[in-house]
């Protein structure tokens, strides 16, 4: 008897966290929205100190996810100048950011998100 009422115990809540899993993986664009994601917290990256010595300014343009809880998920950098240089300071600031996420129909929701961070020395 512990067994079996174990076992539909177990049973109910695998089926509750598929469909939540489910749902989860569903990534809004912009059109698809109520409202848009909007920042709370963004942090500036660190300049790297050879390449702000060395006087080299660049750039990282990526795209990520917003997920339902505000933070940045699945960075992806889909171009870096100069290549490489900046990546691991960028993804380090992207981390921190927070937004207010994404509605659809009055919930929050995964939603798409796109920038540019860049590293340029003051004149």
């Amino acid at each position: 008897m512990k067994y079996t009422l174990f076992l539909i115990v177990f049973c109910l809540f695998g089926c509750a966290t598929t469909e939540e899993r489910s749902y989860s993986q569903v990534v809004y664009s912009e059109n698809e929205l109520d409202s848009p994601n909007a920042w709370i917290i963004k942090i500036d990256p660190k300049y790297p100190i050879d390449q702000f010595n060395s006087n080299t300014e660049g750039y990282i343009r990526f795209t990520a996810v917003v997920n339902e809880n505000g933070s940045l998920e699945n960075i992806n950098i889909l171009e870096s100048v100069p290549k490489g240089v900046f990546d691991e300071y960028g993804i380090n600031a992207l981390e921190k950011w927070r937004f207010k996420p994404a509605t659809k129909n009055g919930k929050p929701v995964k939603s798409t998100y796109s920038d540019k961070l860049v590293w340029q020395l003051r004149q």
